[in-house]
């Protein structure tokens, strides 16, 4: 798929609704949507680039370029939203159910009615009460080495995605599947022009959407992982 198509499939949300939901989707079935807990709590960006769409009604509808995974759709969209953010937006791949176990609605219903700057979507939460998470519960892979994808390279493309001073981490703690949500102030601790140059990375780095599956809770500065193991 090309970018560059826009089709606004508007239905009945109202304007003001506090929570974003940004949708990476590629021929997935995205039917779950029609959830009670997702269309009357959420508006729906739907960023499509691969595969008809004939879903559910959702508050906008793009079509991007089939590139960069979900990293180049959630980045396109803070760029373009960076002005508008909601108060709380959930990142989430089209089918968002492989990297949690069942207590994907118990994500759902702590964004609703919890106040997070950052709070991953994983399957090693029992529960989604608000607590200090242990780090030692999820992946680690090393700057210089991880097992699934071994050729990653981390040390430079953190260097690339925070600069060349930035104090590197001898792990990194992550969640798989790149699934998360975000308060508005926390996505606006960085400038537009960060989110632009990170997005630029995309186009001469096609491992950067793995990259970034292990930098996330660093762009955000997750509770576990500020001012810990990484300085900015």
């Amino acid at each position: 798929m090309r970018g560059g198509f826009i089709d606004f499939r508007c239905s009945c949300y109202i304007l003001d609704r506090m929570i974003d939901l940004v949708i990476a989707r590629h021929s997935e079935d995205i039917n779950w949507l029609h959830d009670p807990r997702i269309k009357n709590n959420c508006r729906i960006f739907l960023y499509n680039k691969g595969g008809d769409f004939n879903g559910p009604s959702v508050h906008h509808y793009e079509v991007l370029e089939n590139t960069g995974r979900e990293s180049h759709t959630y980045l396109t969209h803070i760029i373009k939203n960076y002005n508008n953010l909601a108060d709380k937006t959930i990142f989430l791949q089209a089918h968002p159910f492989d990297h949690c176990n069942d207590n994907f609605y118990d994500f759902i219903n702590a964004v609703i009615n919890q106040n997070f700057n950052f709070l991953p979507l994983h399957g090693y939460f029992d529960d989604y009460k608000p607590y200090k998470r242990q780090t030692k519960e999820f992946p680690v892979c090393t700057v210089s080495e991880d097992e699934a994808h071994p050729n990653l390279q981390m040390s430079q493309v953190i260097k690339s995605v925070f600069g060349d001073t930035v104090i590197l981490p001898k792990k990194l703690f992550y969640t798989c599947g790149a699934q998360f949500a975000c308060s508005k102030d926390t996505i606006t601790t960085h400038s537009k022009s960060f989110y632009e140059r990170v997005l630029g990375l995309h186009f001469n780095n096609y491992d950067l959407p793995f990259q970034l599956e292990r930098m996330w809770w660093y762009i955000f500065q997750h509770e576990d992982v500020y001012h810990k193991n990484i300085s900015l």
